[in-house]
């Protein structure tokens, strides 16, 4: 066996290996960066909703839908967004999924987002938020405004909380019947009484048998049997 072999096997395994990663990294790169991808978040706010939002390329459009404590939908937005993936206009609707407010963007000349303002169905402005950025382009906290106008009344969407099971048929009092539960006796069509049951058969003894002259014999007394003596009428 040559020596000189086993470090030169070794130098090309770990090449191999080196390149095997770089290509693993590549891909996983490529996933990420993958403009075609849908996108799609949950953020969990403080006061105990929740924001479920997804991004989509091909039409261009952002949705978010907001649920309160009790996973009940409150609202919910739909964005067209513009080739950089930015929120340019949308609607606001309730949840119930009425109409109740539009928003829109406005942008600096470097691209940047710098206002957010929320409109009534009246065109009225009734919510703007600023963003601002320092020298070096890094965007600082946000600062909300509200005006005194008319804001959309939302509303949560409605619950049905009724019982979806099968109720138990009507009863039907145009001929006296009601439904069976059970062993209860029906009333018979057309008639206003249950239905007479057969006479039930009695305890008593059967009539002792005759003799060829037609009449009964006479049982014999306790006196009769210990003398053995018959009498007769």
């Amino acid at each position: 066996m040559d020596m000189i072999s086993i470090p030169q096997r070794l130098h090309t395994a770990m090449k191999m290996s080196a390149f095997t990663l770089s290509l693993l990294l590549a891909s996983s790169v490529m996933a990420v960066d993958n403009p075609n991808i849908v996108k799609a978040r949950t953020v969990y706010h403080a006061n105990g909703t929740r924001t479920e939002s997804t991004q989509d390329p091909i039409t261009h459009e952002q949705r978010e839908f907001t649920y309160d404590q009790h996973n009940v939908l409150v609202s919910k937005k739909v964005y067209l967004l513009n080739e950089r993936g930015m929120t340019v206009q949308g609607n606001v609707y309730d949840g119930r999924d009425i109409l109740k407010a539009r928003a829109s963007f406005l942008f600096d000349d470097f691209g940047r987002m710098i206002e957010q303002r929320m409109s009534n169905l009246q065109g009225e402005v009734y919510q703007s938020i600023l963003f601002t950025y320092d020298g070096k382009g890094t965007p600082l906290p946000p600062k909300s405004r509200t005006y005194n106008v008319q804001a959309p009344d939302m509303k949560a969407a409605v619950i049905d909380f009724t019982n979806t099971g099968n109720a138990p048929p009507p009863m039907d009092r145009s001929n006296g019947n009601v439904p069976n539960r059970g062993n209860v006796p029906r009333l018979p069509e057309g008639g206003n009484s249950f239905p007479q049951q057969p006479a039930q058969k009695t305890g008593t003894r059967a009539a002792p048998p005759e003799d060829n002259s037609g009449e009964q014999t006479k049982k014999r007394s306790i006196w009769q049997r210990m003398f053995k003596k018959d009498e007769k009428k």
